[in-house]
């Protein structure tokens, strides 16, 4: 069944963990995963609910800079920080 969302391994995905690999700490590794949509958000997937607003806070800037510079095919997109556990995870625990 195809799915609005995108599939884990997306190309687009990867590219903005291995750019935010270097520029994120440990916390957001741990707590955080990337999910691109299909022509919508990036979506910043956090895993405890009470940390969202806190990972969006302190991250966001960082976050649309390290696209807008490296990604360039995801420059425009929104970006969001929201409560889950789709996309790509830096594989810390």
């Amino acid at each position: 069944m195809a799915s609005r969302f995108a599939q884990q391994g997306r190309p687009e995905a990867s590219a903005i963990l291995e750019v935010l690999r270097g520029k994120v700490n440990m916390e957001f590794r741990r707590n955080c995963r990337i999910l691109v949509r299909d022509n919508g958000p990036v979506s910043i997937q956090v895993r405890h609910p009470g940390l969202v607003y806190t990972m969006r806070q302190r991250w966001l800037g960082t976050v649309m800079e390290a696209i807008s510079t490296q990604v360039p095919k995801l420059a425009g997109r929104r970006i969001v920080f929201e409560h889950g556990a789709a996309g790509l995870s830096f594989g810390e625990s």
